[in-house]
């Protein structure tokens, strides 16, 4: 097969055992619209015997193989994502790089978007947000109304957001400091914001392209427990850059002021508004619990703190993992 135009690195846990049947049939059907050849990596990142055996299983059946599609599994013992990302990495032979979770359902055309998007010229990174997979939003109705509504803002204005860790896109090309791109692995940072800074400093805040016409459909929360793990986690990611990298820690403070110019907060709010009563949503009777949540969510800094290991590594922040279609392979 000719050198593979995308190689799609997916890192894994155990936790993603149950639903990467499911990632890897939605990517397979992406891949064969495209119409390229393309390389799907999964590495498994502590958990061998799990994740890994689960990969393989798939990638060996007939109904799964493809002259498209080569594949690899790699097991990393490190504890890390982005240690597992930079193994994946290193192992892989794409023209450009795609990264996404293990427990996502892809929108149709978006590994086309990808190659389009980082085809234009000055543009470095590609990412897209996340939404609910249909059928999965917990049996709590608040907590799944303010999913939604996280979902809803997050999809209206994506450029306000910045890059997603879940959906990162890049040639195999670009170059960091010198030397081609590789994760800070063993820092606790997120790799979205570090990359955002990174980029901000390097190439400009138009190098990122970020869509709001494709969603990487992922697994909700299905308990307030779970919800709140995974937003401390990432409530304080400017924080934590911060003191992981002195030298960026201006960067975020950049782009915030970059995007508020671009989308006053009064004008999002707005058009929030109207996006989730356009949905179904009695907004204006619950935006006072949503912003109760939301306060809990900004005053939780040494829940985030707990959320790390004896190795300073981020532990799984949700623990309610589920397959959530039937994976057709």
């Amino acid at each position: 097969m000719n050198k593979p135009i995308l190689s799609i690195l997916i890192p894994v846990t155990k936790n993603e055992a149950p639903c990467l049947p499911a990632t890897l049939a939605s990517l397979r059907k992406e891949i064969l619209a495209l119409n390229k050849p393309c390389e799907i990596v999964v590495i498994a990142n502590c958990c061998k015997g799990t994740s890994d055996e689960v990969a393989k299983k798939i990638f060996k059946k007939t109904s799964f193989k493809s002259k498209l599609i080569t594949t690899q599994v790699i097991n990393c013992e490190t504890p890390g994502k982005m240690f597992a990302v930079n193994d994946g990495i290193d192992a892989s032979h794409g023209e450009n790089f795609l990264l996404i979770d293990g427990d996502l359902i892809l929108d149709p055309g978006s590994l086309a978007w990808t190659l389009d998007a980082l085809d234009k010229p000055g543009v470095k990174v590609v990412s897209m947000h996340h939404g609910p997979i249909e059928g999965t939003l917990p049996e709590d109705e608040k907590l799944a109304t303010v999913i939604r509504m996280n979902a809803y803002r997050r999809h209206a204005f994506p450029e306000k957001y910045w890059l997603h860790g879940a959906y990162l896109g890049w040639k195999s090309d670009l170059m960091i400091n010198g030397t081609p791109l590789r994760f800070p692995a063993g820092k606790r940072v997120h790799e979205d914001n570090w990359l955002t800074a990174i980029l901000t400093r390097d190439y400009g805040l138009k190098s990122m392209r970020v869509t709001k016409n494709y969603l990487a459909r992922f697994i909700p929360p299905q308990s307030w427990e779970d919800y709140y793990k995974q937003q401390w986690r990432y409530q304080f990611s400017d924080d934590d850059l911060a003191a992981a990298f002195p030298e960026l820690a201006e960067y975020p403070a950049i782009v915030r002021k970059w995007t508020d110019e671009k989308y006053p907060e009064e004008w999002i709010d707005r058009e929030w508004r109207e996006v989730c009563i356009k949905n179904g949503i009695d907004f204006d009777g619950v935006i006072d619990f949503y912003k109760d949540v939301l306060q809990k969510v900004r005053a939780g800094r040494q829940q985030s703190q707990d959320l790390l290991d004896e190795n300073g590594v981020w532990k799984q922040q949700v623990t309610t993992k589920h397959n959530p279609i039937e994976s057709g392979v």
